[in-house]
C-alpha cells in the first residue's frame, strides 16, 4: 500500500451494474474504505443521464449491462461529448473473459479492467494506485478542463523533470495533448525521445501518427508495420495502417488491414463503417455487407451509431433481392426490412430518415411483387410529405414519391405535394435573386443551376431561372445549354393557372426565348 491515502469520503462513485445483489456488493466494499456519496444504476443509459448531471470522481462499470447500452458504449459517449471531467477514473468491469469482449473494451481506455470476481482488497489498491496518480496530476487536469492546453503540456514537462515514477504517463499524456493541438512535429520529437529511452508500443505508434498527419506516408508505415510484427492484435496500428494506405490509393490494402483489425476487436462501429466504405469502394459487396451488418448490430446504442450505415446496408441488400428466389429472397428481405424498422425505431423523429425508409420499404416490397405493401409504404411516405409544412425534407425525395404517386394514379396526392413544394422557398433561388439585384448575373446563373435541380417543379425558380438565362444569352451571346435550360424551366411552369400573378411574365419569357432560338436557326 501507498504511504498515500486518499480520503474517500471527499469522492463521488457511480456504480454501474444491470444485477442490484453486484451493485450492493461494491457499494459495501466502498463503505468500508470510507465512501459515502454513492450512486448506483442498472441500465447504461440511466449512467449517461447520472454522468452528464453530476461531476463523479469515479466510475465502476459493468461491460455487459443487459439491454440497452454496454459499458463500452457508456464510455465512449462520456468521452466523446466530455461528461466526465478529466480527472475522473472509469473502471471496466467485467465476468468476460473472451480476448474480443477483453480487447473491445480495452480499446476505449478505461483508466483500469477489473474481472469478476474480485475482492475488497483487489479494489482498494487499484483504486489507491489511480487516486494517487490523479493527486499528482491534478494540476494537470485542471487546466486540461478549462482548455487551457498550453499550460497542461507545461506542467507534463514538470512532471517528467520531477517524478520518476509517472514520466512516462506524463510524456504519454503529453502527446495525447500535442495531436489534439496538432502540434505533430512536436509529437513526433517526443515519442523519438521516448523510444531513445526505452520501447514503448504507445510512443512507436506516435511516430506513426505524425509521419501520417505530417503526410509522409512511407515512414509512418515502417513505425506501424513495426509494432504489427510484435503485436498482429494491436488494432490502432492496423487502423492507421489502413489510412495511410488509403491516402496512397491502395484502397484494397486498406481494406485488407481492417479486415486483420476487426478479427482482433469487431466491437468498433466506426472501424466496421469504414470497413465497409472501403469494401464498396473495391467492388467486395460481400465484404462490405458482412461490415455494415456488423457496424449496425454492434452500433445500436452507440453514440456513433450511424444512419447512413443501414441504408447502406439495406441498398446491398436490395440489390440482392433482383436475383435471390424463395427461402433465400425471403431472409434477404426480413434482413432488408428489419434493418428499416430499426431505422425508423432509432431516428423516430427524423422526418427525412421516415421518407427515405418509407420509399426504401416501397422498393423492396415492389421487387418481391408485394403490390398492397409497396402502395402502403408510399401512402406512408406521402404522410410525412403532408406533416412536412417548414419543407425540410429534400425536394429530391420528394420528387421520387412524386413519381411514385402519379404511377399509382394518385393525382389527388401529387397536387397535394407539388402545391406544397411551389409554396416551399429555396436558399439557392434566394442567394440568386441577391446576385442578379447587384448586377452578376454568371454567378446568379450558376446559383440558379442547382436551384433548379434541387425543386425542379417550383414555378418561382423555373421562371428565375428561365429570365437570367435569357438575360445572359441576350448579353453575352446565345448557347445551346442555356436554350435547353430555359427551355426546360419554361416548360415545367407551362401549367401556371392564368390567374396566377406570374402567368403573364411565363408568357413574355417564352416569347423572348423563341426569339434567342430564331437566331440560332437563322
Amino acid at each position: 500500500m501507498s504511504s498515500f491515502e486518499s480520503d474517500y469520503s471527499q469522492l463521488k462513485f457511480l456504480i454501474v451494474d444491470d444485477f442490484p445483489s453486484f451493485c450492493g456488493a461494491q457499494r459495501t466494499m466502498l463503505m468500508s474504505f470510507g465512501a459515502n456519496d454513492i450512486d448506483m444504476v442498472l441500465h447504461g443509459e440511466d449512467a449517461i443521464r447520472a454522468i452528464s448531471k453530476k461531476r463523479y470522481d469515479v466510475v465502476l462499470c459493468d461491460y455487459n449491462l443487459g439491454e440497452g447500452k454496454n459499458g463500452n458504449d457508456v464510455l465512449e459517449e462520456a468521452k466523446h461529448h466530455k461528461l466526465l471531467k478529466s480527472s475522473a477514473l472509469f473502471m471496466m468491469i467485467t465476468a468476460e473473459s473472451g480476448s474480443e469482449m477483453v480487447r473491445g473494451a480495452l480499446e476505449y481506455q478505461p483508466d483500469d479492467y477489473l474481472t469478476k470476481p474480485f475482492t475488497k482488497e483487489v479494489l482498494q489498491t487499484r483504486l489507491q494506485r489511480l487516486l494517487e496518480r490523479n493527486r499528482i496530476f491534478q494540476p494537470v487536469y485542471r487546466a486540461m478542463d478549462k482548455e487551457d492546453i498550453r499550460s497542461a503540456v507545461t506542467l507534463c514537462d514538470k512532471i517528467v523533470e520531477a517524478n520518476r515514477r509517472y514520466k512516462r504517463y506524463a510524456q504519454r499524456l503529453k502527446s495525447q495533448l500535442l495531436f489534439d493541438q496538432e502540434e505533430y512535429g512536436q509529437a513526433e520529437v517526443l515519442c523519438a525521445e521516448v523510444l531513445r529511452e526505452k520501447h514503448l508500443p504507445w510512443a512507436v505508434l506516435g511516430l506513426g501518427k505524425s509521419h501520417f498527419y505530417q503526410k509522409n506516408y512511407p515512414k509512418a508505415e515502417q513505425y506501424l508495420h513495426s509494432l504489427l510484427d510484435e503485436d498482429k492484435g494491436y488494432v490502432q496500428a492496423w487502423d492507421w495502417l489502413a489510412r495511410c494506405q488509403e491516402q496512397r490509393g491502395d484502397t484494397e490494402g486498406a481494406q485488407a488491414s481492417l479486415e486483420e483489425a476487426v478479427k482482433t476487436s469487431p466491437v468498433n462501429v466506426r472501424r466496421q463503417t469504414h470497413l465497409g466504405d472501403l469494401a464498396m469502394r473495391n467492388g467486395d459487396v460481400q465484404q462490405a455487407e458482412k461490415a455494415y451488418s456488423r457496424s449496425v448490430k454492434v452500433g445500436k446504442h452507440s453514440v456513433f451509431r450511424s444512419p447512413e450505415s443501414y441504408m447502406k446496408l439495406t441498398e446491398i441488400l436490395v440489390d440482392r433481392l433482383d436475383g435471390s428466389q424463395g427461402l433465400a429472397g425471403k431472409v434477404v428481405e426480413t434482413k432488408a426490412l428489419e434493418a428499416m424498422d430499426e431505422l425508423r425505431h432509432f431516428y423516430k423523429d427524423d422526418a427525412k430518415i421516415g421518407l427515405t425508409s418509407r420509399l426504401m420499404d416501397n422498393k423492396i416490397h415492389t421487387i418481391r411483387g408485394h403490390k398492397h405493401e409497396a402502395e402502403k409504404a408510399i401512402f406512408r411516405a406521402y404522410d410525412l410529405c403532408a406533416k412536412d409544412k417548414e419543407g425540410t425534407l429534400p425536394a429530391a425525395m420528394k420528387e421520387e414519391l412524386l413519381v411514385k404517386l402519379e404511377a399509382l394514379g394518385r393525382k389527388d396526392m401529387v397536387e397535394k405535394v407539388v402545391a406544397a413544394m411551389q409554396a416551399e422557398e429555396s436558399n439557392h433561388n434566394t442567394q440568386a435573386i441577391s446576385l442578379y439585384d447587384q448586377g452578376d448575373i454568371g454567378a446568379a446563373l450558376e446559383v440558379l443551376k442547382q436551384a433548379v435541380t434541387e425543386k425542379p417543379r417550383s414555378y418561382s425558380i423555373c421562371l428565375n431561372t428561365a429570365q437570367v438565362a435569357i438575360h445572359y444569352m441576350i448579353k453575352n451571346g446565345v448557347q445551346q445549354e442555356l436554350l435547353d435550360l430555359a427551355e426546360g424551366a419554361l416548360e415545367r411552369s407551362a401549367s401556371l393557372s392564368e390567374d396566377d400573378r406570374r402567368f403573364k411574365l411565363h408568357g413574355d419569357l417564352s416569347r423572348r426565348l423563341g426569339k434567342l432560338k430564331q437566331r440560332v436557326v437563322s
